[in-house]
């Protein structure tokens, strides 16, 4: 699996390659955080606080893509299917994008054109 950031400021953007599924995990440790979770379609799958200590993980079952709102970011560890992947630095409210990509559509137009 890869992951690919790009920052703008406390935007981020994370595109996943090489990956079956999409998980993304919040650590929180030093304090608490609130974090909304949105599928493609707008849906929520998560919202509310998580506290000091605490870890939620949200499995997002078929989903290519979600987008993340992170309140207070100071102390949490975020990981995209249980690989770490940094947060924008000194940003205490976080706007995040996930994109899974599908590898393997390329490789298809690639051996399709070959085949010819």
């Amino acid at each position: 699996m890869e992951i690919k950031t790009e920052t703008s400021g406390s935007a981020s953007t994370y595109t996943v390659s090489n990956a079956d599924k999409l998980a993304l995990t919040f650590v929180v440790s030093g304090g608490e955080s609130w974090i909304q979770v949105t599928n493609a379609s707008g849906s929520s799958l998560f919202g509310g606080l998580i506290a000091d200590g605490e870890t939620k993980t949200i499995d997002l079952a078929g989903s290519k893509s979600a987008k993340v709102t992170i309140g207070n970011a100071t102390p949490v560890t975020f990981k995209i299917n249980d690989q770490v992947a940094d947060l924008a630095k000194d940003a205490i409210t976080q706007k995040l994008t996930i994109n899974l990509t599908d590898s393997t559509s390329t490789d298809t137009g690639t051996s399709s054109s070959s085949a010819q």
